[in-house]
């Protein structure tokens, strides 16, 4: 079953992006009831997004427990052989609206993971992201390295490593500030106004970053760590969840790649499937210690 694992992923991956770019696509502005979160509204792809990755693995009997965005927690056996986290739609708001950057984003531990009991991150075995829209895929399996096989390689796999670059000047960086909010005149908090300054000292009074971007998927910003086409991922929200970062994690630690929180902590463990925060990705040591010297700024 463990070599077969990235093929069911990949296999994963596709029947999802050719229900999105079909029917999903059609039926984009569709709303329906959540059944596993009463009173919620989600948008129909989200859902049916999800019962084709349960009925993957009924239809290929993998024993599993399962940890996602909009179900939560399903166990479909008594004594799962591997737990899967997934993000099956990273990106909703671009596919709703036509932005090309929507993504699939799924993890794999062995055995069955108690979350509240703590999950530690080494226990991550397998990880792969799909982008929706062109078909590529990042994949990894622990301590074998991490590959790409996409528009860029001709579909032909190939291993890929994290930027070298470790200076500011010539990096190119994500950096999400996209707090999401319900009113475009909502107040920010006091909390949220001080995360957004500890970014100033990288663009302002002086910019220090030659490249910033924003693609609205966290799992295909943190892919492009692992792939080296951007050298730093900033998210300063807190609002990604483990089923968004959880398979990039992987991605960008075989690929070379250093992941940290705000702080520059190593991230040891999650105990809640809900737990929000915010994090920073860089290709390399060197760059990321500088980008931190930058946050850690006061004003």
């Amino acid at each position: 079953m463990e070599g077969k694992m990235l093929k069911h992923l990949e296999k994963m991956f596709e029947e999802v992006r050719n229900y999105l770019l079909e029917k999903g696509w059609q039926e984009r502005e569709k709303y329906s009831k959540n059944p596993e979160k009463p009173g919620d509204i989600s948008a129909k792809f989200d859902l049916e997004v999800e019962k084709i990755v349960m009925d993957y693995f009924q239809k290929k009997d993998l024993r599993a427990k399962i940890y996602t965005e909009e179900s939560g927690e399903v166990k479909l056996v008594e004594k799962p052989e591997w737990t899967f986290f997934i993000d099956p739609v990273d990106g909703s708001v671009n596919f709703w609206r036509g932005i090309e950057g929507t993504a699939f984003a799924i993890a794999v531990a062995p055995g069955e993971v108690k979350i509240e009991q703590g999950f530690k991150l080494e226990n991550i075995k397998y990880g792969l992201v799909g982008s929706v829209i062109s078909g590529s895929i990042c994949y990894a399996e622990k301590e074998r390295g991490a590959y790409y096989k996409g528009i860029f390689s001709g579909f032909k796999e190939k291993k890929v490593f994290a930027s070298k670059n470790k200076e500011l000047e010539n990096a190119c960086v994500e950096i999400d500030l996209d707090f999401a909010s319900v009113s475009p005149i909502e107040k920010i908090s006091e909390e949220k106004s001080q995360k957004i300054e500890r970014i100033f000292p990288l663009i302002y009074p002086v910019r220090r970053v030659k490249f910033i971007r924003r693609n609205g998927s966290a799992a295909l910003g943190l892919m492009e760590i692992a792939t080296g086409t951007i050298d730093a991922y900033i998210d300063a929200r807190d609002r990604l969840t483990p089923e968004n970062w959880l398979a990039p994690y992987l991605l960008i630690q075989e690929a070379g790649g250093i992941f940290t929180d705000f702080e520059g902590n190593k991230i040891r463990e999650i105990r809640s499937f809900r737990e929000t925060g915010s994090f920073l990705a860089s290709g390399n040591q060197e760059l990321h210690k500088k980008i931190l010297d930058c946050l850690k700024v006061r004003r």
